[in-house]
This record gives structure tokens, sequence and C-alpha cells, in this order.
């Protein structure tokens, strides 16, 4: 519970992980109605009746899935804050893995809250055997309001249960191997180096296959509710693996204000994954009257991100007072909410999604894996099914994440270094976005 540490607030107040926050939990009595919000959380995902709610895959997976959590929490009254401690010491990691240091640091000001960060997800990939830089702004979210037993609970909960993402079922992805020759024809080649892993899917996955496979879904259902928008975002080669690792893997932490993920979140936490495909298809028809005039790839980027320079809650250019943002955002996103809590998209409670993630996996992203396999690169060969947080270093500082390639230094640099002169870089350069 970190935001009920003493210091908390005045340190942190500005950190990457509260970029979204925008002065909300800053106020007691906001923090009063997110902590009363979030109590429900961990009986929604650690108590939650499997009998109820709608039907999402193979049920005896779901309770196979859900029996891995390590610890006992000796209650179930989770909404008592006299069960949980805002600080439990853990055990300091001395030589943390190199990703999990850099994703903390882009999380958290302080080496305290690091330090506390890194703990969490090096226990959470061993618990997980994986890792996915998206987790660190989850569990980073969870710590804010529960303390570290009761948030790796949920980790781990959100990332094995099919409810919460992908239904437990392996894939075999093949890897060219010098040891092993089969002797038979696979894939239509013979005499081939190969061996085989089986991939647990979930949406913490390193390569965020699940993920892009639940977009290519999402897709299918915006071309057939949205066809206008479908065919205007496909004519300019807009995908969906080219943006949705921060709605599927980071649950819109970094494009949502907090205000309305801590809501979005209680619906997703009480109904699964269902509902996130309900609530980012009713922000898509938000979003058609903008994404529709859009022509440049970036801009389309930008609206789809959220980021307020690009004035997505309005359909025009029209230029608006600053002032006047947190009032049309609040309208843009009730409107998002009350469409997404209501019967529009009830089919998706029908929807048959073990056929649809399969028929995603075949259409888009067999092949690429598989030519991926062929030439034994798949990392490097998994073109757009890379974690979209797992970017390039910026070269001008250390904590940000490369959104552009400035094509005067050719150095690679984020969206708060592009902003400002140094010696080798200046305002007036010309930069080429990544996306």
């Amino acid at each position: 519970m970190l935001l009920k540490n003493a210091n908390f607030w005045a340190q942190e107040a500005h950190s990457p992980l509260l970029a979204k926050n925008e002065g909300y939990l800053g106020l007691p009595e906001n923090r009063a109605k997110a902590f009363s919000a979030t109590r429900l959380w961990p009986s929604y995902v650690l108590n939650r009746n499997k009998k109820k709610g709608p039907s999402f895959g193979n049920e005896q997976d779901e309770e196979k899935s859900e029996s891995v959590v390590p610890w006992n929490t000796g209650s179930d009254n989770y909404g008592n804050d006299k069960n949980e401690s805002p600080i439990i010491s853990l055990r300091k990691i001395n030589k943390p893995d190199r990703i999990i240091e850099k994703d903390a640091d882009r999380t958290f000001l302080t080496t305290e809250q690091r330090q506390l960060l890194i703990t969490m997800l090096t226990m959470l990939k061993a618990q997980f055997n994986d890792y996915q830089q998206t987790m660190s702004y989850v569990c980073g979210t969870l710590l804010l309001f529960f303390d570290c037993r009761i948030t790796f609970q949920l980790m781990v909960s959100l990332g094995r249960s099919p409810f919460y993402g992908m239904n437990e079922k392996l894939f075999f992805f093949f890897f060219f191997f010098g040891n092993f020759i089969l002797k038979k024809e696979l894939f239509g080649m013979t005499h081939i180096h190969y061996m085989y892993m089986c991939i647990h899917m979930c949406y913490w996955r390193a390569e965020a296959v699940d993920q892009i496979i639940d977009g290519f879904v999402l897709w299918k259902q915006l071309e057939q509710t949205q066809p206008e928008l479908y065919k205007h975002l496909s004519r300019n080669t807009i995908t969906p693996d080219t943006f949705v690792q921060k709605w599927f893997g980071g649950l819109g932490v970094q494009i949502i204000p907090t205000r309305y993920l801590i809501e979005m979140w209680s619906q997703y936490l009480q109904y699964g994954y269902r509902y996130l495909f309900k609530f980012y298809l009713s922000m898509l028809v938000q979003l058609e009257g903008k994404l529709l005039q859009m022509k440049e790839a970036h801009k389309f980027y930008e609206v789809l991100r959220l980021e307020m320079n690009s004035q997505f809650f309005i359909t025009n250019d029209t230029k608006i007072d600053l002032k006047a943002y947190p009032q049309l955002c609040d309208q843009f996103f009730n409107q998002v909410l009350t469409r997404s809590n209501s019967s529009t998209f009830k089919f998706i409670d029908d929807l048959n999604f073990a056929k649809e993630r399969e028929e995603a996996y075949h259409r888009h992203l067999q092949k690429r894996l598989l030519d991926a396999a062929m030439s034994n690169t798949f990392q490097s060969q998994l073109e757009g099914v890379q974690d979209d947080d797992e970017n390039i270093d910026c070269e001008f500082c250390e904590d940000g994440f490369a959104e552009f390639l400035c094509l005067v230094c050719n150095k690679n640099l984020c969206a708060d270094c592009k902003k400002t002169e140094n010696e080798e870089h200046k305002l007036t350069h010309k930069l080429r976005p990544f996306t």
C-alpha cells in the first residue's frame, strides 16, 4: 500500500507510473475513493466463484491454474486494511536482471520503490518462468493499493488464470536445432533440423504472441461492428500487432487516466478478459470520428495511445483551451465506460474465443512464427510480435524508451528528449517515429 506511506506522494508524484494520474490521487478524498473501490479486487480475483459469469474456456484448466498461489492469505477479508501491511520486508536482489532493473527505473523515481519492484518482478519471473515488461506497470499499480503479499497473489492469478487472459493451451513452435533431423516431410520441407518448445500461453509471455492473437480477434469484431473504421485503418496499414501490448499486456495503465483505470480494472477483474474486448471496442467506437480523419501513421498511433496532444477526445482539429481538456476527457471516458458496461457488446459474452483465437493465429501469425523458427532467429524474426515496451533505449538519457530516430544526429531518443536541445540534438532536427 505505497499510497499510505508518509513520503510516497512527495517522492513519486511525478514518476512514470503515475504519468496518467493527472493529479487525481494527489487529493486525499480521491485516494479514499480509490482505496474503497480497490478493496473489492482481491475478492474478485482470489475468491471468485467459478460457476458465475460467462463461459470462457476449459473450466478444469482454470481451476488448475488458480491453485498455484504459493502464499496462504490467512484470511478472506481482503477489504480490511488490518490484514494488510504497508511495508513488508523483502530480500534485496543484489544482482537483478538487467531488463527488470531498467523497468523498475522506468516505473518509479526513488531507490526504495525501485528495489521493491525489482524484488517483486524477480519473484514473478521465477513463478512464471518468463517475464514481459508490461508486468512492471501492472505490478506497480497494484502496489499502490495493496501490500506485497496480496499484490503477488493478484499478479500470479492474473498471469495464470484463463479467466483473465489466454486459455491454457500449448502451442508448438519449431526451432532450428542441429542435433535433430526429421526424416519425413514437415510443413512442406524435408531433412530440416528442428526442435520444438511448448509455450504456456498467457498475456505476460516475453514474445507477446497471445496479446497479438487477441488483438486480431478484437480487429475481427471491429470489422463486423464498425466496418468503415476497419477499412480505413486497413488501408493505412494500421494493424493491432503494432500497438495492443499496452492494451492487453499493460491493461491500459499507460494510456488510461487513473480515475477511469480503476473503474475499468474493477469491471475486468470481476468479469474477466471478455470485458477488455468490450472496453476496447467501445473506445474504438468513441475514437472513430477522429481516426477517420487520420492519414499519417504516426497520427493514428498518437490517437490510439490516447496522447493528450492528439486531442483524441474531439472529432475535429479545432484548437482547444487547455482548461477544457479535463472536462472533455471526462466526457470521453464516461461514454466509453457507459457503452462497455451496457448491452451494446453483449455478443462478446457468447463468442467462442477458442475458435476465434485459433483462427487469428492461423491467419495472422502461424506463417510468421514458422518462418522465424526455420531461420533460427525466433526473437528477431518475429516481426511485429515483440513486446511494445521492449524498445531501444534512448541515447540521450538513462530512463527513456526511444520512440524517435533523429535523422540528423542518427541517434534514438525518447519523447522527453526530443523536446530538449543539447550539444548534438536541436529542436529543428527532423525526426522519424518508430511507429
